[in-house]
């Protein structure tokens, strides 16, 4: 789990305790990776160790593993995942799938589709449709049944994602909606759509972690 999420895992090992698992089964550690991920990365006890994150700390998460015990090693580092869509899809499926795939957990999803590759053909009334879905999304308390898009995780990723689109359209991208904060109490970030991306720019490369649509047109020809 995050360092800045801790209470998920935490209901995670009560609801454990309270299904009656053994004591020592599931344990959390509460803490920053920096301390209690080095600690797990340096126990010679620990035998096996998963970690989902950057790949500047994946590699030495890697050292540690390593040199502690040469312990098995699970990395997710990065991702940038292409959602590629032909021009004879299903388009309302294309749009949904898109649209959950980038947005779902307001973007702060690790297999999250970190750009998505529209031919050119349907390009425009995809970004049209998802345009026209996103400004339906309903957003506020993630408690609320009727929400679909609550706040981001804290005020770090916030000013992360503001800087991200800035970059964005800095770099020539055309930001088409979204692109800042919503103006209401609370780390809501507006759901946002790129387009005209190209190979080369900052947010075509790089992951967002967040509710940040990449859209880049392709020709089969």
């Amino acid at each position: 789990m995050s360092q800045v999420c801790p209470l998920t895992a935490l209901k995670f090992a009560e609801l454990c305790a309270r299904a009656g698992i053994p004591r020592g089964v599931v344990n959390i550690l509460p803490g920053s990776g920096a301390l209690c991920g080095q600690a797990l990365a340096d126990h010679p006890l620990v035998r096996k160790l998963g970690f989902t994150g950057s790949t500047e700390i994946g590699q030495t998460i890697m050292k540690s593993c390593a040199v502690s015990n040469m312990k098995k090693v699970s990395l997710e580092l990065g991702g940038k995942s292409p959602l590629i869509i032909f021009e004879d899809c299903d388009l309302d499926k294309a749009v949904r799938n898109g649209m959950a795939a980038v947005f779902f957990n307001k973007g702060e999803n690790c297999i999250a589709a970190g750009r998505l590759f529209v031919e050119e053909r349907i390009h425009d009334d995809f970004v049209r449709r998802v345009v026209a879905e996103t400004k339906k999304m309903a957003i506020g308390d993630p408690l609320h049944r009727g929400t679909s898009h609550g706040p981001q995780n804290h005020k770090a990723h916030m000013d992360k994602l503001i800087e991200f689109c800035e970059r964005g359209v800095k770099e020539g991208a055309t930001l088409v909606y979204g692109g800042g904060r919503v103006d209401r109490k609370g780390f809501y970030f507006t759901p946002t759509v790129f387009t005209d991306v190209q190979d080369h720019m900052y947010i075509a490369k790089e992951e967002s972690f967040g509710p940040i649509m990449i859209i880049s047109k392709f020709s089969s020809n």
